[in-house]
């Protein structure tokens, strides 16, 4: 095909050729709004790193290990805790799907890390879920404490009463006096 064929075909379906052009430019207008222009979006993460004393570095009698410390992050409480404490108005199970936590029993260490494109709210969710996350858990040893040791007065308080009761007993019976003596 030469120069003139070419020409004549161009002629003949000219709009076929015009409506592919404007589809291409218009395709590439579309990908520019589309697609942000500017520097590249950067992903900042953040990690607040929880000590564990012994008591919950491993599987204790209750059955508490790091990595159902490390979950209570994510669930219940503790992401609504923190919603309220930074102000989130959305879900806070959304919030909470923005941070990873793991716990490692050989370490002691529970690790929060937290996602986003800014630094200074990664450094935010990290920090507010592992202080939420060790606030809630203080305040759950304590009502677990507190029923523990209201549970070993009512024992203390019944193993009195045997005593007593058995002391009354010993104290009435004249049989084996003699070996009090």
């Amino acid at each position: 095909m030469d120069l003139a064929e070419l020409t004549r075909a161009v002629r003949r379906r000219w709009a076929i050729v015009i409506i592919t052009v404007l589809a291409a430019v218009a395709a590439g207008g579309a990908t520019i709004l589309v697609v942000p222009t500017g520097p590249p979006l950067k992903d900042y993460e953040a990690s607040a790193v929880v000590f564990s004393d012994n008591s919950t570095s491993a599987e204790t009698e209750e059955g508490y290990n790091l990595d159902t410390i490390a979950a209570l992050a994510r669930v219940g409480d503790v992401p609504h805790r923190v919603a309220k404490k930074i102000g989130y108005q959305g879900d806070p199970t959304i919030l909470a799907r923005r941070i990873r936590s793991n716990g490692n029993t050989e370490t002691g260490l529970v690790r929060i890390t937290a996602l986003s494109k800014d630094p200074n709210e990664a450094r935010l969710l990290a920090n507010s879920f592992a202080d939420e996350l060790i606030s809630f858990w203080n305040e759950r040893i304590g009502v677990t404490s507190a029923l523990e040791a209201q549970s070993l007065r009512d024992h203390i308080r019944q193993l009195k009463a045997e005593i007593d009761e058995l002391t009354r007993q010993i104290g009435s019976s004249e049989v084996g006096d003699e070996l009090l003596v």
